[in-house]
């Protein structure tokens, strides 16, 4: 399962209002992508890429980074 950390608390900057309409990048832990989505019309939201990568299957040994464009945003490591 990859953990998405783009849910903030109170006070907390939020990240996803500069990156909402970048494409999602799953990636192996030697950065090769294994899957991108673009974005939806609307943009991503936490619970919309909590969603995408809730049940995919990363090949190998099952560690993935997720990445808005460049941005990391979570991890099967987190």
């Amino acid at each position: 399962m990859i953990h998405i950390i783009t849910d903030t608390l109170p006070g907390e900057p939020e990240i996803l209002p500069l990156l909402r309409y970048q494409e999602l990048r799953i990636t192996d832990l030697d950065g090769n992508s294994i899957y991108v989505f673009p974005a939806p019309a609307s943009g991503w939201t936490h619970e919309a890429l909590v969603a995408k990568t809730a049940d995919l299957f990363i090949f190998g040994d099952g560690r993935a980074n997720a990445y808005l464009e460049t941005v990391w945003i979570g991890s099967t490591e987190v």
